[in-house]
């Protein structure tokens, strides 16, 4: 059994959210409650981007437009890691069934033989096929060994969906599911820790450890489900580009109008290193009215 829950469950315990309970799916949809109240708070983020769309404030519209986007996305994306891993241990199941089924019919066969051990040939293949088995479990553990590896690497798309919206907390979220579905407990609560962080985070946690009972198929139609929400949510988001290193403090407009300033003290010709960090903080709060000045101060 994977450790999805009983981590989500000690941190609750030392008090740092309340639980959203999840249950059967309902309705013809065939949503998880769970997922019916996350794509509610996406729509919610969508519907804000709309009305001040509507106002004419097309950078702070851009601003929940790109929390709606990216929090759908890094749900479907943390599905699709866990898909992964329940794949590769459902072909590893079935592999097993298989060959316990086979071990079982070879030895019910070599019984309706009844063999004698003439000169010792029955002894002789029962310690060959011993020794083989001896390797063959060898080269599992070795295969083990290198799924553990496997396990142990970090997708570089997680970066990618937090650029897409620094002020979403949900990268982080959904890649410590994935590290804690893979029992790497160091790297999820360091992620959950980063996710905690960011005022945005909501203060009633999305429990989705009935992930790890669903099958790969479940886990696929959830994930195809959530598909053209995204890709509505999509059509309205423009996309920033700004070169500005990955950070979990990155949503904090003062941490890095802090750093710009701090750069400069270093180093006073570093401008556009300065720039770069302003630019970033009108991204992480547009509705504050110092990151646009600093950033024009320092574009001129």
């Amino acid at each position: 059994m994977k450790k999805l829950s009983i981590l989500l469950l000690s941190l609750a315990a030392m008090g740092a959210f309340a639980f959203v309970l999840p249950s059967l799916p309902t309705g013809q949809s065939g949503a998880y409650p769970t997922e019916t109240a996350f794509m509610a708070e996406a729509e919610e983020m969508f519907q804000k981007g709309n009305k001040l769309y509507e106002q004419g404030y097309m950078l702070q519209a851009n601003y929940y437009y790109g929390q709606a986007v990216v929090a759908v996305a890094s749900l479907r994306y943390g599905l699709s890691e866990l898909i992964y891993v329940k794949q590769r241990d459902e072909r590893a199941a079935a592999k097993k069934a298989a060959e316990e089924k086979q071990r079982k019919e070879d030895e019910e066969d070599m019984e309706d033989w009844g063999w004698e051990d003439e000169g010792g040939l029955l002894t002789a293949l029962t310690n060959l096929t011993g020794k083989l088995d001896t390797m063959t479990e060898k080269l599992s553990q070795e295969l083990v060994n290198m799924e553990l590896d496997e396990d142990s690497e970090r997708s570089e798309a997680w970066d990618l969906l937090a650029t897409q919206s620094i002020a979403s907390p949900y990268p982080y979220f959904f890649e410590a599911i994935s590290w804690d579905y893979k029992g790497k407990e160091d790297k999820a609560r360091e992620c959950y820790a980063n996710a905690m962080c960011n005022p945005a985070f909501p203060s009633t946690v999305w429990d989705f450890s009935y992930w790890q009972d669903l099958t790969s198929g479940e886990l696929r139609a959830i994930a195809r489900r959530l598909l053209p929400k995204e890709e509505e949510y999509r059509k309205y988001f423009h996309l920033s580009t700004y070169s500005c290193p990955h950070h979990y403090l990155n949503f904090d407009d003062d941490y890095l109008t802090a750093k710009a300033a701090d750069t400069l003290v270093v180093l006073p010709t570093a401008v556009g290193a300065a720039l770069m960090l302003y630019e970033t903080a009108v991204q992480a709060n547009p509705f504050n009215a110092r990151n646009f000045a600093g950033a024009s101060l320092l574009s001129v």
